[in-house]
């Protein structure tokens, strides 16, 4: 048990060695080059403190010296880095199909691999399928299974209260099943940690994105899901049971549209694709189309981009609907700035514009209107991205554990 008292933590020297190693370590790793001298001050260890864990890492492979820094009227100091493929990750993120990234501690990925996934096989088939595009994606980074340190896996929601049947068998599968799901069945070929996929994107930006830039904000999911993941301090924040964020199932019509959740109007019901679709296709239906059952994400992104006013109006009206509801947080939490991430705003600039000026319109304080809404980075997988970064946390974890026991 660690206790703390001011800034001091209390415990085994065991606990406090593997503590120490553990904050240089992620000093090293947040900075692209940094001295002995300012990881002493950063983490208000001694130097001959740094100097013997950072050797200690040297050794390992962990960290490598990487030049000479600028002098402050002395020698010019030393400066450490990360060794950029000392070490390897596997990031799995499950939605409406699989993905599979393998990534190097500074989040270069190898390679990455999707895959469908068919629910009519039960547990057994649903694990062999995820253990299928894990094991694919590490063979096509060239490299071996023993090269992997450690796996994270960003799920949908888990572990709801209670569920009801869905259309969408992604949710109603895994809202049924908890986190501890993946120990009591999972049976995978590395160490493996999990976390909801909102979060890891949260994480991703925060490691790898314009989070990195950033000490508070919000990260919104908007995707076959809504969810949400808070930074804070420059640290994810889980809340008290480790499930904060649920945005998709905060209620915005306690008389509404019935959710799988088991509850009614929730955010998710009427702002995710699902909703975006069905809005899209019922327009289609009432203004005389026969194909509106078949219509997909691309018609509607092929629509917008042509200008097409059903297209439009459905995108404003839908976008509008989560923009209610992050106003609703702005005005509990304060954030400093808020990232959209997620396939809707990766495909439909009209949604992220209408939830963004809905979300303004109906901020309660003046000073919160002073919040970014910045728009998430497309370039990169970033949940597959913060499932990695949650790998290297569980490694260094372990790893600074193991060395001082």
């Amino acid at each position: 048990m660690v206790k703390r008292k001011s800034n001091i933590v209390v415990g085994s020297s065991g606990l406090i060695k593997s503590i120490n190693k553990k904050n240089v370590l992620n000093t090293i790793k947040r900075s692209e080059m940094i001295s002995r001298a300012e990881i002493s001050r950063e983490v208000k260890l001694t130097m001959p403190t740094v100097m013997r864990i950072s050797e200690e890492l040297i050794q390992d492979g962990l960290v490598c010296e990487v030049g000479k820094g600028v002098s402050t009227g002395g020698r010019k100091p030393n400066l450490l880095s990360i060794v950029p493929n000392g070490r390897y990750f596997l990031g799995t993120v499950i939605q409406k199909n699989i993905q599979s990234i393998v990534a190097n501690m500074s989040g270069d990925i190898l390679s990455s691999y999707r895959r469908d996934i068919d629910y009519s096989g039960g547990e057994d088939k649903i694990l062999a399928q995820l253990e299928q595009c894990m094991e694919e994606a590490v063979r096509m980074s060239g490299l071996t299974e023993n090269d992997i340190s450690y796996s994270g896996i960003g799920t949908p929601g888990m572990g709801f209260k209670y569920t009801e049947q869905a259309s969408d068998d992604v949710f109603s599968y895994w809202a049924t099943k908890r986190m501890d799901f993946f120990k009591e069945k999972g049976h995978f070929k590395w160490p493996t940690v999990v976390e909801n996929v909102a979060k890891l994107g949260a994480l991703g930006e925060l490691e790898y994105g314009i989070g990195k830039s950033l000490d508070d904000y919000l990260y919104i999911f908007a995707d076959y899901g809504i969810g949400m993941g808070r930074v804070k301090g420059g640290k994810l924040d889980v809340g008290n049971s480790g499930v904060a964020g649920e945005l998709g199932h905060m209620s915005i019509d306690f008389n509404g549209r019935d959710c799988y959740c088991g509850n009614r109007g929730c955010l998710e019901s009427y702002c995710s694709i699902n909703a975006l679709l069905k809005e899209y296709r019922r327009e289609k239906m009432m203004n005389g189309s026969a194909e509106g059952a078949g219509y997909g994400l691309q018609t509607i992104e092929d629509a917008a981009g042509q200008g097409d006013p059903v297209a439009e109006e459905v995108l404003k009206r839908v976008g509008s609907w989560l923009g209610i509801g992050l106003a609703n947080v702005v005005n509990i939490y304060n954030p400093g700035a808020i990232i959209l991430g997620g396939e809707l705003e990766r495909r439909f600039p009209l949604y992220v514009q209408s939830t963004s000026e809905t979300m303004m319109k109906n901020i309660f304080m003046d000073k919160s209107r002073n919040i970014k809404v910045l728009a998430g980075t497309i370039e990169k997988p970033m949940e597959a991205l913060g499932a990695v970064a949650l790998a290297i946390e569980a490694y260094f974890e372990k790893y600074c554990s193991d060395k001082t026991k």
